[in-house]
């Protein structure tokens, strides 16, 4: 085949560095990486681009080194201590992308010279206290250590595992409780089994999903599940379903979690709730929990709060009709502290009739003194003690008084030794 010089020029400009070189008869030349066969001489211009010429076409071929065959020259003409020599073979290999060869010329720079900070930063070394080390070194010379691909302090990557593996147990329970109230009977099964096992502690945020979930029997379910955790963990999430839960099943099994994990701190929970929230059901649900729980350490506080006084402004009639509009309502004034069996303060809540209006008439407004007779906590200290006391207060006093000693920490009496 004839080729002409006009396509030969072309093909010279899309040419590699470092390739041999044919040159033509017709004029023109043409560079690339030349195969000679027996009838004619092949040149790969880059990939993809290939063109032959008959033999009785090219006048010359100039074979010329590849980039790391020029390396290797230039290297062997470089002087042993020659530090300058090596740096300048260095970037230029750095440069073709030979990086084997430019590492190789560094290390001899620093060789030469072991302070040279331009071979040495090439290398990646890093000066730590006063000495070039290796990247790798420097960083776990400083207390770094390797995360997926970045270097941070044990601290930071503790962490970081810790986050991704509660998103992927976040994501797993997620996926379970949707297995879980689903339609598929098989895969709920399984998943019921793979969910009551959870133990691991990262787990339990995401376990507040099912924990709140609108079907009850995948609360309940949850509610157990927290029974194979540490008390520290779970009392407030349980404590917080046995006052609060709409199904009562799911309230009386959060108790019973309670007690099976011997919760040192629930009773604390379930008494603030008793005493101060605005919620009726949920002080109700408060003295149910109390009851299954029967934590040694509320009776004390109960005993103070069957029955209190509080004290109340009344107006009473003068000789005269007397008109008054308004309300009245009963408040928590105020809180009076105790010490429980011990030594550690607990408040009871100190009730009273407040009254807001106005009034005209006979009546002149006369502090009294009131007592307020607490049902709940009396119903509590029944089931807790299995004693009747009533609203007397002393009786519960001295009996206690006289038979604490008889009970451990969940009012199981002892044996007697």
């Amino acid at each position: 085949m004839r080729f002409s010089v006009a396509v030969a020029v072309c093909l010279l400009a899309a040419g590699a560095v470092f390739a041999d070189t044919v040159v033509l008869k017709e004029g023109g030349e043409v560079v690339g990486k030349v195969t000679v066969t027996a009838k004619e001489v092949v040149v790969d211009i880059r990939p993809g681009m290939t063109v032959a010429f008959p033999k009785d076409q090219v006048k010359e071929i100039i074979f010329e080194n590849t980039p790391r065959e020029e390396f290797e020259a230039r290297f062997k003409k470089i002087q042993v201590r020659d530090a300058a020599g090596f740096y300048s073979l260095g970037l230029w290999a750095k440069d073709q992308g030979l990086k084997d060869e430019a590492k190789r010329s560094f290390e001899m720079v620093i060789e030469c010279e072991p302070d040279h900070t331009g071979a040495r930063k090439e290398l990646g070394h890093i000066r730590h206290e006063g000495n070039w080390l290796p990247y790798e070194k420097a960083m776990k010379a400083k207390g770094l250590v390797r995360h997926r691909g970045r270097w941070v302090t044990p601290g930071e990557k503790e962490k970081l595992e810790n986050e991704a593996h509660a998103r992927a147990l976040r994501k797993e329970i997620r996926h379970l409780v949707n297995l879980i109230s689903g339609s598929d009977r098989r895969a709920a099964e399984r998943a019921i089994e793979k969910y009551s096992k959870l133990k691991d502690p990262a787990a339990v945020p995401a376990l507040a999903k099912g924990a709140t979930h609108r079907k009850s029997f995948i609360r309940y379910l949850t509610v157990k599940v927290y029974g194979n955790y540490k008390p520290e963990l779970v009392t407030g999430p349980l404590v917080d379903r046995a006052v609060s839960d709409p199904d009562e099943r799911v309230r009386a099994q959060a108790a019973k979690v309670l007690r099976s994990i011997k919760s040192k701190t629930a009773y604390i929970g379930l008494l603030k709730n008793f005493y101060y929230n605005p919620n009726g059901n949920v002080r109700l649900y408060s003295v149910e929990a109390l009851s299954i729980l029967r934590d040694r350490n509320s009776v004390a506080p109960l005993v103070e709060s069957v029955a209190y006084e509080v004290r109340r402004v009344v107006s009473v009639p003068a000789g005269t009709p007397d008109t008054f509009i308004g309300t009245q309502s009963r408040k928590v004034i105020g809180y009076r502290k105790i010490l429980d069996v011990y030594g550690r303060t607990v408040d009871v809540p100190i009730i009273g009739n407040v009254t807001s209006g106005f009034g005209s008439g006979g009546t002149v407004r006369k502090l009294v003194n009131d007592v307020i007779f607490n049902l709940g906590a009396r119903l509590a200290l029944k089931e807790i003690t299995n004693q009747d006391f009533n609203y007397d207060k002393h009786g519960w006093r001295k009996w206690w008084k006289d038979n604490k000693d008889k009970f451990d920490p969940w009012m199981e009496k002892k044996k007697d030794k």
